[in-house]
């Protein structure tokens, strides 16, 4: 009985060197694990100290563009993964930078129209807006002339004597009567600002062709409308 117990003790002691010399070896053999990294707090950080830190952690850094109604534009909103999150040296880490608000409107300003049957605000009225890089004009106008057609193109720019202007468009027209016998015109004036060569342009200055239809058997006669907005932003 002892003799059997003994050879029992033995056939384990054998089994779990084997065990002890089999992990030896496998962990001799594997390669050691990568150092993981967590990701650092870049939120709300600028673009350029945001990639400089990433990038000090040993990590890629990919910038994506977002607009975002709280965070201002320039500064991070997120990261993809997200921050904290535990990832290895060398990863790919991407950064999503605000744009600012998808919809920006001006503080503050003032417009005028010329050629207006009547400069009260019933004949002369604007709204303007920002949206993705294109600056939008409402408008509600009561020309003194009594029948013409508002132009589909017109020409804007932020020097008074037009000395550098781009084309522009005009779409949404609409005719209505007036009180006056004259017509309400709604129009919206779309103006690339990237063209305008102006993200925040404080002066917008517009020369809108524009053709009036006299009674009687008179011919069409071609004229100018100018009309300048002021903004604070």
């Amino acid at each position: 009985m002892k003799k059997v117990v003994s050879l029992i003790l033995a056939l384990a002691l054998i089994v779990s060197l084997n065990a002890c010399t089999n992990a030896s070896v496998q962990s001799a053999t594997e390669p050691p694990n990568e150092s993981s990294i967590t990701i650092p707090d870049v939120c709300n950080s600028e673009e350029s100290v945001a990639k400089n830190l990433i990038s000090s952690c040993g990590l890629f850094p990919d910038v994506e563009y977002r607009y975002d109604d709280i965070v201002v534009a320039g500064n991070v909103i997120e990261t993809m993964p997200s921050v904290g999150s535990t990832v290895k040296k060398g990863d790919t880490i991407t950064i999503v930078i605000s744009q600012g608000p998808k919809i920006v409107k001006p503080k503050s300003g003032s417009f005028r129209f010329y050629d207006v049957y009547s400069t009260d605000t019933d004949c002369m009225k604007a709204s303007v807006r920002k949206e993705e890089g294109i600056l939008y004009i409402d408008c509600d106008v009561v020309f003194a002339a009594r029948r013409y057609k508002v132009p589909e193109k017109a020409f804007a720019s932020t020097d008074e004597d037009y000395l550098f202007s781009i084309p522009i468009k005009v779409t949404n027209i609409s005719q209505s009567d007036h009180e006056s016998g004259n017509y309400r015109n709604k129009f919206t004036i779309e103006i690339p600002l990237d063209e305008l060569g102006d993200s925040n342009p404080t002066h917008i200055y517009l020369n809108l062709d524009r053709t009036d239809y006299p009674f009687g058997d008179n011919a069409p006669l071609t004229t100018r409308v100018r009309a300048w907005f002021k903004f604070v932003w």
